[in-house]
C-alpha cells in the first residue's frame, strides 16, 4: 500500500477533478459512449457543477507534497458519486484509503451513482443506483 494523505479538495484541484471525471466517464461508461461527444461534455458538466456544490470531495495526494495528486472521491454520507485514481497509481490501495476516510460505518447501505468499466467491482460491492443523484437528502 502506498503512503497517502487524504485532504479536502481545494480550488486548485477543481480543474483536475472536472477534467478527469468528464473524460473518464465519457470514455468508460455506457452513458458517455451513447451520446455525441459535444452533447456529453456540454450537458454533463452541469451535473458535475451541482454535485461539486452539494457533495464533499476529498483528494488522495503525496503526504509531503499535497500538489502531487493521486486521485479523488466525491461523495455524500450514503453515496459515492465518483472515485478516480490516476492509472499509474491504481492497485496500490489509494481508492481503498479514500473509501476508508469517507465511510467508517454502514458500508452495506452505500449507493454508487456512476458506473464505469473500472468501477464494475464497486457496483457488485455497493448498491448501484444512478437515481440517487436526484434523491438528495434521502
Amino acid at each position: 500500500m502506498t503512503e497517502v494523505k487524504i485532504r479536502p479538495a481545494k480550488g486548485s484541484d477543481i480543474a483536475f477533478i472536472y477534467s478527469t471525471w468528464l473524460n473518464s466517464y465519457r470514455n468508460d461508461s455506457s452513458i458517455g459512449l451513447s451520446v455525441r461527444k459535444s452533447v456529453f461534455f456540454d450537458n454533463y458538466q452541469l451535473i458535475l457543477d451541482q454535485l461539486m456544490d452539494s457533495s464533499e470531495t476529498i483528494i488522495a495526494c503525496q503526504p509531503d507534497e499535497e500538489n502531487v495528486v493521486y486521485g479523488f472521491m466525491t461523495f455524500d454520507p450514503k453515496t459515492i458519486h465518483y472515485a478516480f485514481v490516476k492509472e499509474a497509481f491504481r492497485r496500490l490501495g489509494i481508492a481503498k484509503s479514500l473509501f476508508q476516510y469517507a465511510f467508517t460505518e454502514n458500508l452495506d447501505r452505500i449507493s454508487i451513482t456512476h458506473k464505469t468499466k473500472y468501477a464494475q467491482f464497486l457496483c457488485t460491492k455497493f448498491n448501484y443506483n444512478p437515481f440517487q443523484l436526484y434523491l438528495k437528502g434521502e
